[in-house]
């Protein structure tokens, strides 16, 4: 019998303690080392507070036990030796007789099947998301109902087996914490959701070299597909060698010339807009800061911004660092730079993005220089909770959601087998006029 498993006193490690056939057990773990730390007197005059049945004539306290069963001959109790140390030997036990045995019954389809009435390939249409609207309404309700009272899971491991296919969809993103990110998942998991495929998220930090572990790590666990955000122009040969091997979607960054279906934004009218609305205001002292050069989102900003100021006449410096995540503390650091270039500064500036545009606020306002009386700033991405600073961020607009969305529709398009009408789609923006923007003054 199992006398007692716990804590014998504060800082010591977990023993248990117990009695067979007139032999007294011990077991404790420190540090992966066993040894026995308190004399059976101890654990049977402190049996702890919390005490619980496991199974007939077995009583154990505290919320764990050793890993190995340590035998001594059971202490003579005497005044002497209340607290001796009894003399020990290995035994061959195994902690595994010390835990209870839990069995936990196994619903399965037979038996959904034999509560709704129903057949079992019956049943397994209703249960189906390809297959339920074979089966009639009502009797599909009586199978859901039945599946919910018995607490049925389906075997997604042989249903992957029957079907070739995993159900799970890989989502590469490159920075989670911008918050434009949000909304694209939030289409893309919707989407998924909806035809019951799980998605496997990861991050990258826009770096390619975990880009390639990230996407070697998917293809292993057999994702059925892969949508990311995360491609380089530096990633082109490694995304061409996954689409290859399974349905491959580029969403919001786009790779022109790689063949790989895509799901982006029409950057370069968008920063065209972006400039054409400065212009209107009557800036002609124009600056825009920059994204990474190597992801075609910000070339086609910085494209689009700069021959719309240049076909009006006006000036249009460029400020770019060696930055690999488009950031407020990127963002701060462009600003720093335009104000410490000296010369007279430009009235207005496009941010790339709505997190850099909110980088270059902080700094200009720190630097005592009032948005939008004393310049004017204008992000890009329309990101949650962009009307809500101060003040409020001008931007343009790209549909996250919509575009996350259509990045999920179309790789299960592919993982299908289905023709797909179009292999690119491009989203329009559209402008977003708050007050972070205005004509300039003097």
């Amino acid at each position: 019998m199992i006398t007692s498993i716990g804590n014998t006193f504060l800082g010591n490690p977990l023993v248990v303690s117990g009695e067979l056939d007139g032999t007294v057990f011990q077991s404790s773990s420190w540090d992966g080392e066993h040894a026995v730390t308190v004399a059976h007197e101890i654990l049977t005059n402190n049996p702890g507070d919390r005490l619980v049945e496991f199974m007939p004539s077995v009583k154990a306290t505290g919320d764990n036990a050793a890993n190995t069963l340590i035998q001594h001959p059971h202490p003579t109790p005497s005044s002497n030796t209340a607290t001796s140390t009894p003399t020990v030997t290995h035994s061959s036990l195994s902690l595994d007789s010390l835990v209870p045995k839990i069995v936990v019954a196994t619903v399965t389809l037979k038996d959904v099947a034999e509560r709704a009435g129903v057949d079992v390939s019956t049943a397994s249409r209703a249960l189906s998301a390809d297959k339920s609207s074979l089966v009639r309404a009502a009797t599909r309700n009586r199978v859901l109902a039945a599946a919910e009272e018995l607490g049925y899971r389906g075997n997604l491991q042989a249903s992957a087996l029957r079907r070739g296919r995993t159900g799970t969809v890989g989502v590469i993103v490159a920075d989670l914490g911008n918050p434009f990110i949000g909304p694209v998942l939030r289409g893309i998991a919707g989407t998924l959701g909806n035809r019951d495929l799980l998605p496997i998220m990861a991050e990258t930090r826009d770096l390619s070299s975990v880009l390639a572990k990230v996407c070697d790590k998917l293809l292993a666990q057999r994702v059925d597909g892969i949508v990311t955000t995360a491609g380089r122009y530096g990633d082109r040969a490694l995304l061409k060698r996954v689409a290859r091997e399974v349905p491959l979607v580029l969403a919001v960054r786009d790779l022109p010339g790689s063949g790989i279906p895509a799901i982006s934004h029409d950057d370069i009218t968008g920063g065209r807009l972006a400039a054409e609305h400065l212009l209107g205001l009557g800036h002609t002292r124009i600056a825009q800061l920059e994204g990474p050069e190597d992801i075609w989102s910000f070339e086609g900003r910085a494209q689009g911004f700069r021959d719309a100021v240049q076909a009006a006449g006006a000036a249009c410096d460029d400020y770019r660092l060696s930055i690999r995540l488009p950031t407020i503390d990127a963002g701060r650091q462009l600003a720093t730079e335009l104000l410490d270039r000296g010369g007279t500064p430009p009235t207005a500036v496009f941010a790339h993005n709505d997190t850099m545009a909110i980088g270059a606020i902080a700094t200009f306002r720190e630097r005592g220089i009032r948005v939008p009386d004393d310049i004017s700033v204008i992000g890009y991405n329309d990101s949650p909770l962009t009307d809500l600073i101060q003040p409020p961020l001008t931007t343009v607009r790209l549909p996250g959601y919509e575009l996350g969305r259509l990045a999920a529709e179309l790789v299960l398009t592919y993982i299908d087998g289905a023709e797909s009408t179009t292999d690119r789609v491009v989203l329009a923006p559209e402008l977003v006029v708050r007050r972070s923007t205005a004509a300039p003054t003097g």
